[in-house]
């Protein structure tokens, strides 16, 4: 009897094993929208040591025309900026402070602004967060200060950037770039790559203050933005904390960038591509797939670099040919590839094709 008692203990104990490492981490997640439009995502974990808080404006540089290519950086940029705080920046105040990982970036079709910090100083974080996006002071000085900032990042200009950029383009009209599987395989129109980065050069020295907070006062508003929250917190005194913040702002607007969605779809063919020369001989085998599932990317990018692993074994160190071997898993929005990708000489190459 006492061996069916440990029996069925052992069982219990295996199913609420399993059943834990089957928890789906994703339910953790506190979704809410505030009065004031502005979406809210809450991971609260007892596990870590840090919070982090990323929020997202939903503004790019697709949206500029060629006059106003480079402002939504350079809006970035002065965002940071406040006179009556301790350096005239954001980024170094929160620095002082303890925090870790402060940045800001600047995309196609977002803006964001990033930061970490001690679990002990999380609401801290969310009420300076709040100032630095929507109580703003800032000066020509302030402005300056930036326009160098940038400038450093994307370098000066020089009168034959704007010559290279429109041979690149008129190269791509006559000889198309190579084919683009998530194009042909599976239906993504995607936009023409871009050529207009020589424009910001010049036109970050000549946009003044007024530009900038009009462009601000244009997008940034709290409809136009998603803030996520992740760390070691107190999930219902944070979320008293925001609605105290971010949830006072009142600023509405009606301007805002979408990025756009496309709709993926499989054609039922394998991925196969080779390519073969004098120089570069690559075989890519693979599996092409719609990426709804992220348990499905883990595992074709498990299964790839293991057999990458195993094939490189066996025509390198077993059969003694000449190869290379390695893994690929690219994505695009919801399509992916994954393949095994293989590398030799010319002479060894066409013959084992």
């Amino acid at each position: 009897m006492k061996y069916i008692v440990l029996l069925l203990t052992l069982l219990v104990a295996l199913q609420a094993s399993v059943t834990e490492k089957k928890e789906d981490p994703f339910k953790k997640i506190e979704y809410f929208k505030l009065d004031n439009g502005m979406e809210i995502y809450l991971m609260a974990d007892k596990k870590a040591e840090k919070t982090s808080v990323e929020l997202s404006v939903k503004v790019g540089s697709k949206i500029e025309d060629d006059a106003h290519y480079g402002l939504a950086h350079l809006v970035e940029h002065v965002v940071f900026r406040d006179r009556r705080i301790p350096h005239f920046d954001y980024l170094d105040y929160i620095k002082e402070e303890g925090g870790t990982d402060v940045n800001g970036y600047t995309r196609d079709y977002t803006t964001g602004y990033l930061a970490s910090i001690g679990s002990e100083k999380s609401l801290w974080l969310i009420e300076t967060f709040a100032k630095m996006i929507f109580d703003k002071n800032v000066s020509n000085e302030d402005l300056r200060v930036e326009r160098k900032a940038l400038q450093a990042e994307v370098g000066k200009p020089k009168w034959y950037y704007g010559l290279f950029s429109e041979i690149a383009r008129i190269s791509d009209k006559i000889f198309p770039p190579e084919d683009d599987v998530f194009k042909s395989d599976f239906g993504m129109d995607l936009p023409a790559r871009e050529y207009r980065r020589h424009l910001s050069f010049d036109n970050v020295e000549h946009f003044t203050l007024d530009t900038v907070m009009s462009y601000y006062d244009r997008y940034y508003y709290p409809a136009n933005m998603k803030m996520i929250v992740v760390g070691n917190f107190d999930a219902l005194a944070m979320k008293e904390r925001i609605e105290q913040t971010f949830g006072m702002v009142k600023k509405s607007g009606t301007q805002s960038t979408e990025k756009p969605v496309y709709k993926p779809s499989l054609n039922g063919k394998p991925y196969r591509r080779f390519t073969t020369g004098e120089d570069d001989n690559y075989a890519y085998i693979g599996a092409k797939y719609l990426f709804y599932d992220y348990r499905k990317f883990v595992i074709l990018d498990t299964y790839v670099s293991d057999l990458s692993d195993r094939l490189q074994q066996q025509l390198r160190n077993i059969e003694g040919k000449t190869y290379s071997v390695w893994a690929e898993n690219k994505t695009r929005q919801k399509a992916g590839v994954a393949a095994v990708v293989v590398a030799g000489l010319n002479e060894d190459f066409d013959t084992n094709i």
